[in-house]
């Protein structure tokens, strides 16, 4: 399964994610406008895969990818982001797992940080990962 999905389906087996009484509801790919409680999970390009060595030069054996996990609470409601952001941190950062038949792992680049205040007046955090994913 791609990684995103893979990602998705842990949280949700982990989740559900509250801030106060909100239920965040995960989503992949982009921010979407509504609802406003949201984890986005939207994935970059972190690097070149890694190659076996020996003799030569082998076949890629792991992936590198690069996952932002940005998370949006209700109007003005800062405290929920924040809670939500920062449990979502503590799953994923050095997450070592099987999902979905392969072998990954997770490192933050850094924990979650404001990223900016949108035009409705609902904060968001952001949080940037590399996710290995080893080829089968």
């Amino acid at each position: 399964m791609p990684l995103l999905t893979d990602i998705e389906t842990h949280l949700g087996t982990v989740g559900p994610f509250v801030g106060g009484s909100t239920t965040f509801t995960v989503r992949r790919n982009f921010i979407p406008d509504t609802p406003d409680a949201v984890i986005a999970l939207i994935e970059f390009p972190a690097g070149p895969a890694e190659r076996a060595m020996g003799a030569s030069i082998g076949a890629p054996v792991r992936e590198r990818a690069g996952l932002q996990v940005t998370t949006r609470s209700d109007q003005g409601n800062y405290d929920d982001a924040r809670t939500v952001a920062e449990a979502v941190h503590q799953e994923l950062d050095f997450l070592a797992a099987t999902l979905s038949g392969r072998r990954y792992f997770v490192q933050a680049m850094h924990p979650p940080a404001l990223k900016e205040q949108d035009r409705n007046k609902r904060w968001l955090l952001e949080a940037n990962y590399v996710v290995f994913k080893e080829r089968g």
